[in-house]
Order: C-alpha cells, then sequence, then structure tokens
C-alpha cells in the first residue's frame, strides 16, 4: 500500500504485494535452471552432434536467461519485504526491476517461440538413423520445457490484465477531494472529478455484470448492477488500498480485538457484554414462560430457515451417508405429481432436500418456488400441524444474485399508506414485492386458510431470508393482525428507526455472539473502513510478515491455542483518513512514516460539513451524518452538479446516511469465555435482550462469518435449550415438596 504505479499506470497491487509471486516465480526459476542445466550436463554428448547446434545454442540461451531472471526475482523478493505498509522509500528499487523484467520478458517469449518451432516443428526433420540416439530424449526434454514455460506465461499474462487499474488515473486517486478543492481553489474543473467518479462506476458495473453474466438481461438487471456499482465506487473511489491491504488490515484488526478480549478477560469481563452496555435490555430468563415459549419457538421453526437451503445444506450436514440417502429419496420421473413445486427440474433434488431437513411431508405443503435470479429467493408455504400454523419459510443467502439483492442496500418506502415513514432495504423489498406477486396469483394463502382456519400465520428466514420474512409480515400485518415473525441472523440495514419500533410487536430475531450481519450497515462499513486505515497506518512491519503471522494467529485460535504476535504499532498526532497517497517511483522524499492522507484530505476534515449544508440548504445532514465520522461521508461525485441529477445524487446520498437497524425485539448469545475448537465448541453462552443501538461496529474476529452460518446458530441455540431445560429440573428436584 499505496498501489504501484509503474509503466505509467497504476497497478491493483502494491509493491509488497510482490513478495510471494516474486519468491514462487524464483524457486520454480531455480528448479527450472537446474533441470535444463542438469539434463545439459547428461545429455552433452547429443548436444555435440552435428544435427543439434540449435539445441546446444538454445539451451545456452536458456541457462542465461534462467539465471538473469531467477536474480531479478530474488531482488524483486528481498526488496518486497523492506520496508512497511505505508513506508515505501526502501522498496523503491522494485519499479526499475520490474522495467528490466519486463525486458527479460520479452526476450523470454522470443527464445519460446524459437523452443516451440524447433522443438515441435523442427524436431519431425531429424534424420532416423542418426549418430546421437538421445537427441531424441533431449528434444523431449525441450519440449516439455517449453510447455512449462508457456503455461507460466500464459498465468502471467492473465495477472496483469487482472491487476491492471482499469481507472488509471494517478492524479485523481492521489487527491480525488472535490470539496476541499473547491474551498481553496475557489474553482475546479468539474469535468475531471466526474470523470473520474464515472470511470471508477463504470468499472465496477462491468465487474459485476461480468461475474454475474447478465449481458443481454432486462433493464432490471442493469440497474440493480449500476446501483450496486455506485455504492463500491462511493466507497472505493477516494481510496488507494488493494485487496491484500484489506486482507492485511483485517489481520491487524483481529489481532486487535483478540488483544483486547484478553484484557477484558483477566478483568473477568467479555467483550460483548461490554458493548452492549446500557444498550442491554434484560437477562433473557427462561424461569419466566413467555421467554421460554419465545425461545422454544424459535428453536422449532429454524427448521424451515434450514429447510430452505435444501439438499446443499442436508449434504453438508450429513457429509458421510448425504449423498446416499438423499440418492435413496430422490423423486425421478414424479415431476408431473408435483403441480405446487416451482422450478425444481429433474428429480426434485430440492424438495427431496427440503423434506428430509423438515420432515415434511407432500400433503402439508402448499406450495414451494425454488426459484432463484436477481430479487427472487426460493421460498416455501406449508402446513405445521404441530404448532397450528401456517408456516412461509425463505431461503437465505446462497447464490451471488442474492449477494447482489443484498448489496442493493439503498433505502425505499414500504407501500403502505398507514406508514408513509417507513424505508426498508431497496432490494429485499423488490424480492417481497415479487414473492407477494407469486402468493395472489396462485392463491397459496387462501389455500392453506381453506385447509386449516384455525391456524395462525408465521414468517421466518435466515440472513436474507429473515429480511424478506421481516418485509413481507409488515405488508401483511392488517391482513392477518395475529401472525408472527422469526429471523434468523438478520441483516443490520433492514429498517430505518420508526420501521424497526413498529415491529417489536410482532417481530423476535436472534443473533449470535460476533455475526457481522447485524452489524453491516452504511455507518459501520465507514467505521470498518477509518479502522482499517488506522491499523494499516500504524502498523511498523512488513505487509507479508502480517499476511504469514495472521495465518499463523487464525490456525491457532481455531485449535484452541492463543497464539498472538506483536502488533508494533504507533501513535502519530493526526488522525488517520481514508484517502491514500499513491505510490511514487520512488523519486520523493519520505519520512519514517509516511501517513496515508493528502493535504486536501486533511483541510476537507475541516470544511465537510460547512459546504455540504452550504450547497443544499433545503435538506438537513445533520441528523444523517453519525457523529465523529462525518468527515468520512461520501465523496461528492460533482462540486457543481447538474439540474437535473443533482436532487437525485443528494437523495440517494441522504439515504444512504439513515441509520438503518435490525427488526423488531433482538435476542443476543452472548459467548462468555474462550475454551473453543473449530470442530467443537465448549463455549458458555449467556442470552440476553438487547437494543437494536447494540450493534454499532463491525468486530472483526475469527467468528464474525462463523456465527451467521445456520448450522450453528441453530446447534448453538439446541445447546442452551438443554442446558437451561437441565437447570430447571435440577432445581425443581431440589425444590422441597409443597403441601
Amino acid at each position: 500500500m499505496p498501489a504501484l504505479v509503474a509503466f505509467g499506470r497504476t497497478w491493483e497491487f502494491g509493491s509488497d504485494d510482490l513478495f510471494f509471486p516474486a519468491l514462487i516465480s524464483t524457486l520454480f526459476r531455480m528448479s527450472a535452471f537446474i533441470g535444463i542445466l542438469g539434463g545439459t550436463l547428461y545429455f552433452r554428448e547429443a548436444l555435440t552432434c552435428q544435427d543439434s547446434h540449435l539445441l546446444s545454442g538454445l539451451a545456452g540461451a536458456l541457462l542465461c536467461m534462467l539465471a538473469l531472471i531467477t536474480i531479478i526475482e530474488a531482488c524483486i523478493t528481498g526488496f518486497s519485504a523492506r520496508g512497511t505498509i505505508v513506508r515505501t522509500k526502501p522498496r523503491a528499487p522494485i519499479v526499475h526491476l520490474l522495467h528490466f523484467r519486463f525486458l527479460l520478458f520479452l526476450i523470454e517469449v522470443v527464445l519460446l517461440i524459437i523452443g516451440t518451432v524447433f522443438a515441435y516443428v523442427s524436431q519431425t526433420e531429424l534424420p532416423s538413423n542418426t549418430d546421437c540416439p538421445d537427441l531424441f530424449k533431449a528434444v523431449l526434454l525441450v519440449q516439455l520445457s517449453v510447455a512449462a514455460n508457456w503455461i507460466l506465461i500464459v498465468f502471467l499474462v492473465a495477472a496483469i490484465f487482472i491487476y491492471l487499474d482499469p481507472c488509471h488515473c494517478y492524479s485523481a486517486k492521489v487527491n480525488y477531494n472535490p470539496v476541499a478543492r473547491r474551498v481553496r481553489n475557489g474553482d475546479v474543473d468539474e469535468t475531471v472529478v466526474e470523470t473520474q467518479w464515472r470511470l471508477s462506476h463504470s468499472v465496477w458495473e462491468k465487474r459485476f455484470k461480468v461475474v454475474c453474466c447478465v449481458a443481454g438481461r432486462d433493464e432490471t438487471h442493469h440497474l440493480a448492477y449500476r446501483e450496486v456499482a455506485e455504492m463500491f465506487a462511493h466507497m472505493f473511489c477516494d481510496t488507494n488500498v488493494v485487496l491484500s491491504d484489506l486482507a492485511a488490515g483485517f489481520i491487524l484488526l483481529q489481532r486487535e480485538h483478540l488483544a483486547k478480549e484478553a484484557r477484558l478477560r483477566t478483568n473477568g469481563r467479555n467483550d460483548e457484554t461490554e458493548a452492549d452496555g446500557d444498550n442491554m435490555l434484560a437477562s433473557f430468563d427462561f424461569n419466566f414462560e413467555e421467554d421460554r415459549v419465545v425461545f422454544k419457538n424459535l428453536l422449532h421453526y429454524i427448521k424451515y430457515a434450514l429447510g430452505m437451503y435444501t439438499w446443499p445444506f442436508y449434504i453438508y450436514q450429513n457429509l458421510l451417508c448425504g449423498v446416499c440417502k438423499l440418492c435413496y429419496h430422490l423423486k425421478c420421473g414424479e415431476r408431473s405429481r408435483y403441480s405446487n413445486v416451482h422450478k425444481d427440474y429433474g428429480c426434485m433434488c430440492h424438495l427431496t432436500g427440503l423434506q428430509q431437513i423438515t420432515e415434511l411431508n407432500d400433503v402439508d405443503i402448499v406450495y414451494a418456488s425454488f426459484e432463484n435470479s436477481l430479487f427472487k429467493v426460493p421460498f416455501l408455504v406449508c402446513l405445521d400441524h404441530e404448532m397450528q400454523s401456517i408456516v412461509i419459510a425463505f431461503r437465505g443467502t446462497l447464490s451471488f444474485q442474492d449477494v447482489v439483492t443484498d448489496l442493493t442496500a439503498s433505502t425505499k418506502p414500504i407501500p403502505l399508506p398507514n406508514y408513509p415513514d417507513f424505508l426498508v432495504h431497496k432490494g429485499m423489498l423488490k424480492t417481497v414485492q415479487s414473492v407477494m406477486e407469486e402468493l395472489e396469483e396462485n392463491g397459496c394463502l387462501e389455500t392453506a386458510f381453506n385447509r386449516a382456519s384455525s391456524y395462525k400465520l408465521v414468517i421466518v428466514g435466515h440472513s436474507l431470508g429473515s429480511g424478506c420474512a421481516c418485509i413481507l409480515s409488515i405488508l401483511l400485518k392488517q391482513k392477518y393482525p395475529d401472525l408472527t415473525c422469526y429471523c434468523y441472523s438478520p441483516t443490520g440495514a433492514l429498517l430505518n428507526e420508526a420501521a424497526a419500533i413498529f415491529t417489536e410487536d410482532f417481530v423476535t430475531s436472534v443473533t449470535l455472539g460476533k455475526d457481522f450481519a447485524a452489524r453491516l450497515n452504511f455507518a459501520n462499513t465507514v467505521k470498518l473502513k477509518s479502522d482499517l486505515v488506522r491499523v494499516l497506518e500504524s502498523c511498523r512491519k512488513p505487509k507479508c510478515q502480517i499476511l504469514m503471522e495472521g495465518i499463523l494467529e487464525t490456525l491457532s485460535n481455531c485449535f484452541g491455542r492463543s497464539l498472538m504476535f506483536e502488533q508494533h504499532s504507533q501513535r502519530h498526532r493526526r488522525s488517520p483518513s481514508p484517502t491514500a497517497l499513491s505510490e511514487t517511483d520512488g523519486d520523493e522524499d519520505q519520512e519514517e512514516h509516511s501517513p496515508l492522507v493528502s493535504e486536501e484530505a486533511e483541510e476537507n476534515l475541516k470544511c465537510r460539513n460547512r459546504i455540504r449544508v452550504v450547497e443544499r440548504t433545503d435538506i438537513d445532514f445533520t441528523p444523517l451524518i453519525v457523529p465523529h465520522l462525518s468527515s468520512l461521508a461520501l465523496p461528492v461525485r460533482s462540486t457543481i452538479p447538474s439540474p437535473e441529477n443533482s436532487l437525485n445524487e443528494l437523495q440517494a446520498a441522504e439515504q444512504r446516511l439513515i441509520p438503518l437497524y435490525p427488526p423488531g425485539r433482538i435476542i443476543h448469545l452472548v459467548y462468555m469465555d474462550s475454551t473453543k475448537r473449530c470442530f467443537c465448541d465448549s463455549r458458555q453462552v449467556v442470552t440476553n435482550w438487547c437494543s437494536r443501538y447494540s450493534f454499532d461496529s463491525i468486530d472483526v474476529s475469527p467468528e464474525m462469518f462463523r456465527d451467521h452460518l445456520p448450522d450453528v446458530l441453530s446447534n448453538t441455540m439446541n445447546k442452551v435449550w438443554k442446558e437451561k431445560m437441565k437447570e430447571l429440573d435440577d432445581n425443581a428436584v431440589g425444590r422441597p415438596f409443597d403441601v
């Protein structure tokens, strides 16, 4: 970090990212050099034959070339391990080494072309009665060497196209700060700023379209990817970090978090209970019947949320026998029997997996749709006779289209005339609207209530499915006043405060430990971005050392060890900023520790709020900006917005800054100790009612993704229920008999 500038362009990696590729390439080149040298010595007699002059010359040229390449790449390996992430001056020679390495690359390609012609074309012209019988073996060795080198070059060329920064606008990345520019200069070239933003937006949009293969699809897909690309462009256009910087930053934040946990355990406290603080409403009391019933219902209905992951989840839970059991129950050739099952082809794999997890029979399934595309998720309508309820269950995030739905995270008013101030997640609202159309078209709920008129309606889901379940419950609340919604691991960017308060009467959410989803909203993402820059700026170690230590720390934490390396950080007087300086060719004089903030960004810290309010006096931004993070607000696309798009841009920025929260009443399962394993978790779990304001930051820890998994949540809830029921039974046995 920052991004490398070479050959007149910026690249999607820094000079310290070349350590591992150069090390691997050096080892490969050394092996090739030793192999060719050994082959040359072994076939030295064949190389003196009359027909082998070209072969001997080619072998000599390749040995010289490999020796030079090995030396250059060894130097690149050594230099890339010097300095720190922000102290780039010790790595300045790398740019010149890369220029020389590119020259050797061109020569290497020429030699390989000659070797290919000789090994695969000219060798057919060798006389069959030659006096050098080993010459054919030598040619075979050359063929293998040429093929291996061509494969390496193909990977190298692919890496060049992948890591080439398409924006390649060095000056814009250094000083992309239009607000500060206007304050300092009084005027600004709007075209430069607008062009850089649009270029970044276009690059992100094309990336999503390529990954999702949306070429030729309808306008809905293009609008969705355009909106997601706009969010990513806003997040990363004013920064100059690369992917490995993010990995190193997460490792450093994880180390910081583990150190904080260790200090709290020393004082007999817990990090998560400390984070809840005053926001913890009450301890969940299993002696209280209402709490006990709520937890029992959550435990019962989670099987439907799990079942919607169908056969992949069933095989994941039954790695040894899952495939055999699934194949035994497949319904091959019976598709015509299931007119109430949509988009499940072939042998009904999805339906079979669903039934194996939930133990539903065919009669109790009213309708099931397994269609999965943009703004369409699989869902189920079924009868639960044990709880006398009609269940609507949604599947969570499982495909890339689901990820895009999650990332379409701007807010949109819910279409209820009585609640115009309710704002919800836009992508999930679109998904729910498509589900409601399908429910109405097929008369699913009418059919279900005709079969069981006294049953109540229960809506459940996990992750993305929990957000859809909550929004659907809001839309159906007036029609079905006694409905209940259970959200498992919900997202933190679902509802504004008014809508979240409204759902407290009929929505219950449950989240586990450090689950990142409950904390994932725009304000927390901005905080995380600021923290990443802070730890990267303060670290005094090379990036390659950070990455290796992070791998060792994660593995040791996974297997119950408490290995943690020193941070080697140092405090700075200036506050870090997400705006980074680009790495130059090494001609500039740099300090021992180069701050990741330009002078214009420093000025922007003082004037961002004042300028934004002056630009539009009819919109009050004050309540929308998170305290102490206002300087990290979205970069302004244009300092002088055009009349036709200025209002839309300001409204979009306003929506992104509106605080969003998880739905309903929230149960937080908290780990209380550190005795943990990857495959056997024996930690004590405490259950609390907590406030929606508890999830005000993303805690980077080894469990942040693991705690979101549906099976981990289900197993933890089962464990808590068994422990609490055993305690209640023991207490009941120990009480004196009341006459």
